[in-house]
């Protein structure tokens, strides 16, 4: 996580589309540093919720003394396929953040559209998942076993809502360039987007290995 992190203030991203200002727009320092901080800050705020939602789920899976048997745990199929789904945004997004440092607006538009494609369907593959663990999680309480499946379901809400909230910077991107508006003073926002979708990318491929590796 702490790569991505540190894409956010590398050298490069100041650096671009500085020529396509004015001499006195260059000379103010960077018109974008308080985007860059407030991102970073974003980001580690989800990054300490993250942790302490993980810590609670490893709690009540290997320490509780309500935790149920090894190996009774069962997880939804469709988050393999939703696993899928964003490691391809990731690869979308990517391709959308080089179109822009290249002024490949068109390029920009298609790869911009394949992510926010890719993020519904990332959304709708894990409705019926969350909807088997909320039965799930109801199962267990029955039998007096502690809320494992109901932490889960948690976890993959708020890592959902995140991705919902970085569908609202992609759509208004893809409006720009359908609009033929978007230009230099956006690549910072692009790189935002990358950014972002890759820390939600590691972030889930964390949550979902976690899960596997203590069924």
């Amino acid at each position: 996580m702490l790569h991505y992190l540190k894409q956010l203030f590398s050298d490069d991203a100041v650096s671009l589309g500085r020529e396509n200002l004015a001499p006195d727009q260059r000379n103010s320092g960077d018109p974008n540093a308080i985007m860059r901080l407030g991102t970073l800050l974003f980001l580690i705020s989800l990054t300490i919720l993250f942790v302490i939602g993980l810590f609670t789920y490893l709690y009540l899976r290997l320490g509780s003394p309500s935790a149920p048997p090894s190996g009774q745990l069962q997880f939804p199929l469709g988050l393999w396929a939703s696993t899928l789904v964003l490691l391809g945004a990731g690869l979308t997004v990517h391709r959308a953040r080089a179109c822009a440092y290249s002024n490949d607006f068109p390029g920009l538009n298609r790869w911009l559209g394949l992510t926010f494609g890719l993020s519904i369907a990332f959304i709708i593959i894990q409705l019926p998942s969350m909807m088997e663990l909320l039965s799930a999680h109801r199962v267990m309480l029955v039998r007096h076993y502690s809320g494992i499946y109901g932490m889960t379901l948690a976890l993959i809400l708020i890592h959902a809502l995140h991705v919902l909230g970085g569908m609202i910077p992609l759509s208004w991107l893809s409006y720009k360039a359908v609009k033929r508006t978007l230009g230099p003073q956006h690549q910072r926002l692009v790189r935002v987007c990358a950014v972002y979708w890759r820390f939600l990318e590691v972030v889930w491929i964390l949550l979902f290995a976690t899960f596997l590796l203590t069924a």
